[in-house]
């Protein structure tokens, strides 16, 4: 069975194996988006960087994702879903040998971007896969289960990212997606149809290239500003360029024929509000998923093992969500509402208890609160994105789902920056004193050594300055931890309660017009 095989002759086997490909092309993105949070401190010893370059390791492999979502429609019309699929899992496959064979941070950071940028197609080229297995009265509840495999895919993602840093190396994450991904292109160009969707004008370079830059200088804000100052000359700099780059991308997404991104879908209250609602879920994952791996490693002092048995509670509590909510999905749009509200008061009430975590609690403190969260989650994934389409027109459906996942994926690159670079100031628990330099899982602590000592011995520092200094970035650490977890705490349960409020009031509101209409 070749790629040119019709569609209509497809036998059951190869639906099976298109549909098994969807699904593992969109756990494969998450597990490489998500894996690597585990590996934070091996990073900064590895690479002899700073822990703020250490933020641009999360950031770039979500911001990647962001940008490929803009182009994916462009590519699939044009090359066919076999090419394009076959490029992007080509695309993941470089950022894997380039990760392994970085010798420089800044060739890991190309390597992640790489990784997400391949993984953002693939991601929307899966949903082309289900679309060629399946005809269209058979694929919403392929759609579920693969939009289940994200979810399943993000709360894994750091168990395996653990387990890797335990029992292997940070780099057999590269070393799994690699080889998954070489595996996936080679089934692609023999299985996969090369069907293609109609052509839509020409791309928008202009607001691809004017929102990438954008992207980038509010990252160097977020990023530079915890450390520089929010008013220095340079992080001002990068704000206005970033405000100038984003009104220009809206400006042209606005006046272009085929506009990049449809941001006049912004102006419709009911995608709107559904944004916001699954923006609100976006923030409870990625602040847990990078926060509590990083306080339990770094604070709590657990293992990398000890902490991914604790987040199959997570993966748990996200299965027993997903079986609840999928029969839900049947029962109409009063359960998109109800179902989003629930999972929206999961997540805060789960957030705000491991929000008050501290070094002397228990593993049963973290996993309960966790397993909870993943019952939150499960409801939320699972409506978020009917609830904001269901108002828009069916013509421009797709380009307001396209809005919908890149603004997505630029706030998670933003926030997973943002909050990697206070939480790579946290106490990592390494003892600076020569006697206690080695620790069996963390191989970059010597190099980490190294690098401070050549620091001092270049500008004639002697051993207590070297642990003077130390000590006073663990003591800052330590106040920039306590001050971000007591503030993400408080905008968490406001912003969380907030948009439950919303989502109530707008049930009151459609339920009151349905009353009125059959008086």
């Amino acid at each position: 069975m070749g790629g040119n095989a019709d569609e209509k002759e497809m036998t059951g086997g190869r639906r099976w194996l298109l549909l098994g490909m969807a699904c593992v092309c969109t756990m494969l993105t998450f597990l490489n988006m998500g894996c690597i949070t585990a590996a934070t401190p091996d990073l900064s010893g590895t690479f002899v960087v700073g822990t703020l370059d250490v933020s641009w390791s999360g950031a770039a492999c979500p911001l990647g994702t962001a940008l490929s979502f803009t182009v994916a429609a462009y590519l699939w019309a044009r090359l066919g879903l076999r090419r394009s699929l076959r490029t992007a899992l080509l695309l993941m496959l470089a950022g894997t040998l380039a990760g392994l064979a970085a010798d420089h941070f800044f060739i890991m950071v190309l390597a992640r971007f790489l990784q997400g940028t391949g993984g953002g197609l693939a991601l929307v080229y899966g949903t082309g896969l289900v679309n060629a297995a399946l005809p269209p009265e058979r694929r919403s509840p392929a759609m579920g289960v693969k939009l289940c495999s994200i979810g399943l895919a993000s709360c894994a993602s750091p168990v395996a990212g653990c387990l890797l840093v335990q029992y292997w190396h940070w780099k057999g994450l590269f070393v799994i997606v690699g080889a998954a991904a070489a595996l996936l292109a080679v089934l692609t160009t023999l299985y996969v149809p090369n069907t293609k969707i109609p052509k839509n004008g020409k791309f928008d370079w202009f607001s691809f290239l004017a929102l990438a830059a954008g992207c980038v200088c509010i990252l160097m804000v977020l990023i530079y500003g915890e450390t520089d100052g929010w008013t220095a000359p340079g992080v001002l700099c990068w704000m206005y360029g970033g405000f100038c780059s984003l009104v220009l991308a809206a400006i042209s997404c606005m006046t272009h024929r085929t506009p990049l991104l449809d941001v006049r879908v912004l102006g419709n209250w009911r995608f709107l509000f559904g944004l916001l609602a699954s923006l609100c879920n976006i923030f409870c994952i990625c602040w847990v998923r990078v926060g509590t791996v990083q306080f339990m490693r770094n604070v709590m002092n657990y293992e990398p093992a000890g902490i991914a048995w604790v987040f199959l509670v997570l993966v748990a509590g996200f299965c027993a969500g997903a079986a609840i909510v999928l029969p839900l999905m049947q029962k109409g749009r009063l359960a998109l509402r109800v179902g989003m509200m629930a999972g929206l008061r999961g997540l805060g009430s789960s957030a705000f208890f491991l929000s008050r975590l501290d070094a002397g609690r228990s593993w049963l403190d973290v996993a309960w609160p966790l397993g909870l969260l993943g019952v939150g989650y499960a409801f939320c994934l699972n409506v978020a994105t009917p609830l904001a389409l269901r108002g828009v027109e069916a013509k421009s459906a797709a380009a307001s789902s396209r809005t919908l996942n890149t603004v997505r994926y630029v706030f998670i690159s933003m926030y997973v920056g943002s909050v990697s670079t206070v939480l790579a100031h946290m106490k990592t628990g390494y003892r600076f004193d020569m006697a206690e330099q080695v620790r069996d899982d963390s191989p970059g602590t010597v190099q980490t050594l190294d690098m401070w000592q050549r620091h001092f011995s270049e500008t004639g520092g002697t051993a207590a300055d070297i642990h003077a200094s130390v000590n006073a970035m663990l003591n800052h650490a330590v106040a920039l931890q306590s001050q971000i977890f007591s503030v993400d705490a408080f905008y968490l349960c406001t912003v969380i309660v907030g948009g439950a409020g919303v989502l109530f009031a707008l049930l009151c509101l459609k339920s009151g017009k349905e009353r009125n209409t059959a008086s």
